[in-house]
């Protein structure tokens, strides 16, 4: 139920720019308070993004690859 919660602010994030704590709240029929825990994990997850009571989804192409930046930067040299 968390989980299933927890992806539907992640689709609902994706297909709008930002959303309010209240809109996500009236949208998914929760509490504020279950959206800003579980808004709250999903920034830790590095999902999203959490600002003066909104949240914006990040999107996965901007994160870097995980590589170690010397082996990157040897990439470039190649």
């Amino acid at each position: 139920m968390k989980a299933a919660r927890q992806q539907a602010i992640v689709d609902l994030l994706i297909n709008h720019k930002s959303l309010t704590t209240e809109a996500l709240a009236t949208r998914l029929n929760v509490s504020k308070e279950t959206i800003r825990r579980d808004l709250s994990e999903l920034q830790t997850q590095g999902k999203v993004l959490r600002n003066h009571g909104r949240a914006k989804y990040i999107h996965r192409e901007n994160q870097d690859s995980g590589d170690p930046f010397h082996i990157r930067l040897k990439s470039h040299y190649a």
